[in-house]
């Protein structure tokens, strides 16, 4: 039995382009890449290949997009299939293959520009789990010959607390007649990665596709709180083939090493940015007030030194009012003055004005002992009114996978809304109490929390609902 090792023989996928991505390129680009290869070695071209995929896992983890993550997958992807198919032309110059050969590296300089270009932008979670490599595989006719990974799928994952699992299609897998392949996981790249103790491997399913589960404890600490997580992983296939026949019968054995990314995004789901339109309301001169008082006769006729007719007087109005926080309507009372206006002012003293009950009331006390007097007291009302409408200062919240989101507002506040950054950079607008359009929050109400306050309470899906339904 004979064994080879291929090195690494990893995943592509054209789900960053479309399917239409991989017809023939059009004759002046086809030509414009040709030239831009010229002269360059085929091992030089793949390792341009290799290199995006490096830079771009790099943005990705600096981005936290699995968008980006998937492009770096692709290219390092690119980057193995070339040099598998290569492996034989590694120091021939791209100017002396054949055409057929040319044109394929022609077409994966073209893949590894278009993914070298990915950006920083929202998508959608399904997009971001799927690897597939079957429309590049009809680019190249022999690749069904020997060992060729086809697709896999569930390549990200939102925290959970089941096993991790994923479907892997190659030319190689499940049941068939000929070929066998075994399949280990490591954990990490290269002569640092470990195997993955207790993955169990289902290949009876389907032909060419394998289910790999691995065990959640084993990669369930990746998971983090606020930020993706990337995790290097290595697919180990050994794919075995019988050859010859009767008598000549023997088995050949190559290995496979496909470096692949998973996406671990965390448990914070969103950042919420909580706005407002709140009233401003000031206090507005309304007018006046004032009410009058004639004083009883208390003429004295005899002995008037000891002031026998001495008596007291009281003039008191309010308006309508209260304490802080001042409502809309309230009044209150300002320079409260007293004068005597007709008839006996002398004679008169002990004289008390005062305002009392959150400036709502006027009181005025005096004494007089004198024939008929009028009296007066005044002061200025002014009223609690809205005015205008301001901003009030933007508030930023942490959703969280399957928790309650609360913030509290001004229970005046005319107009709630909420700007919603997902997981997945997915940007958007909901007013308090309208159904979010993603699902990801649901508006549980309204609540008091305390004088002029309000608390506003919604519930964050669980990871569950999300990967079933809406991303």
């Amino acid at each position: 039995m004979k064994i080879r090792v291929i090195g690494y023989l990893v995943l592509a996928a054209c789900s960053v382009l479309p399917q239409a991505g991989y017809a023939a390129l059009d004759s002046a680009v086809a030509k414009g890449i040709a030239t831009a290869l010229g002269g360059k070695k085929v091992s030089e071209i793949i390792n341009e290949a290799r290199l995006s995929g490096v830079s771009l896992i790099s943005q990705a983890e600096n981005s936290a997009n699995a968008l980006i993550s998937r492009a770096g997958n692709e290219a390092t992807v690119l980057a193995g299939n070339m040099s598998f198919i290569f492996r034989d032309q590694l120091d021939e110059s791209f100017d002396d293959l054949s055409e057929e050969r040319k044109a394929i590296l022609i077409e994966a300089e073209a893949l590894r520009r278009d993914l070298a270009s990915a950006k920083d932008v929202a998508y959608d979670f399904k997009d971001s789990t799927v690897l597939d490599l079957n429309a590049l595989a009809e680019k190249i006719p022999f690749a069904s010959d020997d060992f060729f990974i086809q697709s896999i799928r569930g390549l990200s994952y939102l925290p959970q607390a089941g096993d991790f699992r994923f479907k892997v299609a190659a030319t190689t897998l499940g049941v068939q007649d000929g070929v066998s392949t075994t399949i280990k996981v490591l954990k990490g790249h290269g002569p640092a990665s470990t195997e993955i103790e207790g993955v169990l491997v289902d290949q009876s399913r389907q032909r060419f596709n394998a289910d790999i589960s691995i065990p959640n404890s084993e990669l369930a600490s990746e998971f983090r709180t606020e930020d993706m997580a990337i995790v290097p992983l290595t697919l180990v296939f050994e794919a075995t083939a019988e050859t010859g026949w009767w008598v000549f019968a023997d088995e050949e054995t190559e290995v496979y090493e496909v470096p692949i990314y998973l996406n671990f995004f965390p448990h914070r789901a969103a950042t919420v940015t909580v706005s407002a339109k709140v009233p401003v309301y000031e206090w507005v001169d309304i007018g006046k007030k004032t009410e009058r008082y004639q004083t009883p006769n208390r003429h004295c006729d005899d002995d008037c030194r000891r002031q026998p007719t001495r008596g007291g007087n009281r003039i008191s109005f309010s308006v309508p009012g209260g304490p802080p926080p001042y409502k809309e309507g309230y009044q209150r009372l300002s320079n409260p003055k007293q004068d005597c206006i007709g008839g006996r002012c002398g004679w008169s003293d002990s004289f008390n004005l005062r305002l009392v009950d959150n400036d709502t009331r006027l009181i005025f006390t005096w004494d007089t002992w004198s024939t008929s007097g009028t009296w007066e007291a005044t002061a200025d009302v002014s009223e609690y009114r809205r005015v205008d409408e301001d901003d009030a200062e933007p508030r930023n919240s942490d959703a969280f996978f399957g928790k309650l989101l609360e913030f509290v507002v001004s229970s005046d506040a005319t107009l709630t809304k909420l700007e919603v950054e997902t997981f997945t950079k997915q940007r958007y607008e909901v007013i308090v109490g309208a159904p979010d359009p993603t699902g990801l929050l649901t508006y549980q109400g309204e609540f008091d929390a305390g004088p002029g306050n309000s608390r506003i309470v919604y519930q964050v899906s669980s990871p569950e609902a999300v990967r079933a339904d809406r991303y």
